[in-house]
């Protein structure tokens, strides 16, 4: 169960949600974390520092503004944004104070709404005429499709692609140099986190935990099968589920991952199946490190140029 807060989706214009995904959330991460929901050094940006991460995301961010300027189109660069609070429990809530502070999150997730609906490019898009706003989206991301086109597999087997001829894919090749290899590294890496969430999740052990916790939560009065139908009861209900309703819910769920052993279990798995994807995606890992350090020097004179 993912806790993560991203946007929920509003009666915007699909084009623009799709908008936001490209433009304000890019711009927008937050601290990897284990299964408790504690803060961890990310495997994945290897031994950047956050400064270093984020002097990457505004050179990138500088870079498509210079690009949809020549093409035409205006662009206001993003300062990344992180919800301290937020915390990722992809086995189920195990934190007690946070549950009684936040219960599922969705106090977190309403503040991102509101990060997302204020941000200027997604604004910007949201009134223009269709035909512009289909322009400034091929722009932006190009228009898949030709023989150019990047493309990575991703870890489930998935091949995704975007165009090479985009604002995202300049800004990238002047930072990265080897866009192609960058693309691949970037994407399959980012999609490791899934992958070992997935690898837990079909565990013998954490299927045992998890059937002692649904007993727990039944005795408690909370008759849920997996931490996941108690996210879904907590988000989905309509009307949406009272405040308080909420949080009882989601402190019993983390006294029960406490008591029978499901979180435990949650973090040993957890690091023993990261170890494991990390040594099967070692190459890409390593390209992925390699290209973010070597474009620092890149990155610092693009954002000392403004």
């Amino acid at each position: 169960m993912n806790v993560t807060i991203t946007p929920r989706g509003t009666r915007r214009p699909a084009v623009a949600i799709a908008v936001l995904a490209a433009l304000a959330i890019a711009g927008c991460h937050d601290p990897e974390t284990d299964p408790t929901g504690r803060e961890q050094p990310s495997t994945v940006a290897g031994d950047l520092t956050p400064g270093e991460s984020a002097l990457l995301d505004r050179a990138e961010q500088l870079l498509i503004r210079d690009c949809m300027r020549r093409r035409g189109f205006e662009y206001t660069v993003v300062s990344r944004t992180t919800i301290l609070e937020n915390r990722d429990f992809p086995y189920g809530v195990s934190d007690v104070a946070w549950a009684r502070k936040h219960g599922y999150g969705t106090d977190l997730r309403r503040r991102q709404d509101r990060t997302v609906r204020a941000e200027p490019n997604a604004r910007r898009l949201d009134r223009m005429p269709a035909p512009a706003r289909a322009a400034a989206l091929s722009a932006l991301n190009g228009v898949p499709g030709a023989g150019s086109d990047l493309s990575a597999v991703l870890p489930s087997g998935v091949t995704t692609r975007r165009s090479a001829d985009s604002c995202t894919s300049e800004a990238q090749r002047v930072l990265y140099g080897d866009l192609r290899t960058w693309y691949r590294a970037e994407r399959v890496t980012d999609n490791l986190a899934d992958l070992r969430i997935h690898l837990v999740h079909r565990d013998p052990r954490y299927r045992r935990g998890v059937a002692a916790w649904s007993r727990c939560m039944g005795d408690a009065g909370r008759p849920y099968e997996s931490p996941a139908h108690t996210l879904e009861a907590a988000l989905t209900a309509r009307p949406p589920m009272p405040r308080d309703r909420e949080i009882t819910l989601a402190v019993t769920e983390a006294t029960c991952a406490a008591r029978t052993g499901l979180t435990a279990t949650a973090t040993d798995l957890d690091r023993r199946y990261a170890r494991e994807v990390e040594a099967r995606y070692a190459a890409d890992l390593a390209d992925r490190r390699r290209l973010r350090h070597d474009a620092l020097p890149r990155a610092r004179a693009v954002v000392l140029a403004g």
